[in-house]
């Protein structure tokens, strides 16, 4: 009989299986403080290739994470709304992060922007897009996807808090840092992380 624990740390693993099972396990007791952030990574109306995810997260703590599949820009902004009207605070403005890559994630983005513009003061919108070159510590990262990992790992570190949720789980784990030529770090490419 054995003891069977997750090893602390994992080589070349970003999210190591430990740490994403203490980020879990933080979850219930963690509370939700702070401003409203709600993060939309878009995905095309067919149904057939990734799900459109959003994350609802208050400080440390994701207080909910929902995936859907064939959704339309419409249908993006009308889940959105939905997740605003059950997390929003009286007179609180949130912050919604798009990505915004590819045809797609333009189209939602061109939608959620059309709402923020035709309701001023209702949301605030912020436009990324993953593939662009990393803007936080360019000399250490390559793109924005790869900073953006290194600002999820670092919030981890600082306590953050996610629901259970196996797919989740098994993206984070697949995730290590590679080295590029010019000694910039790089995450495991998306095509990988899908596999």
């Amino acid at each position: 009989r054995v003891k069977g624990e997750f090893a602390e740390h994992e080589q070349g693993k970003i999210f190591s299986l430990h740490a994403i099972a203490e980020a879990e396990q933080r979850w219930s007791e963690t509370p939700s403080e702070g401003r409203l952030y709600i993060g939309c990574d878009p995905a095309g109306e067919t149904g057939t290739g990734d799900d459109s995810a959003f994350a609802v997260r208050r400080g440390l703590r994701i207080i909910e994470l929902v995936t859907f599949q064939g959704l339309t820009d419409a249908a993006h902004l009308s889940k959105l709304l939905m997740l605003i009207t059950r997390h929003k605070l009286p007179r609180e403005t949130p912050v919604v992060v798009v990505d915004s890559e590819g045809s797609v994630g333009n189209k939602v983005w061109l939608a959620i922007r059309g709402y923020a513009d035709q309701n001023p003061g209702q949301i605030e919108v912020v436009r990324i897009r993953a593939s662009d070159k990393s803007l936080r510590q360019p000399e250490i990262y390559h793109l924005m996807r790869d900073a953006l990992t290194a600002s999820l790992a670092a919030w981890f570190e600082a306590g953050g808090a996610i629901p259970e949720d196996s797919k989740l789980e098994k993206e984070l784990h697949t995730m290590e840092w590679r080295s590029r030529a010019d000694g910039k770090q790089k995450v495991t490419d998306k095509l990988t992380v899908r596999k």
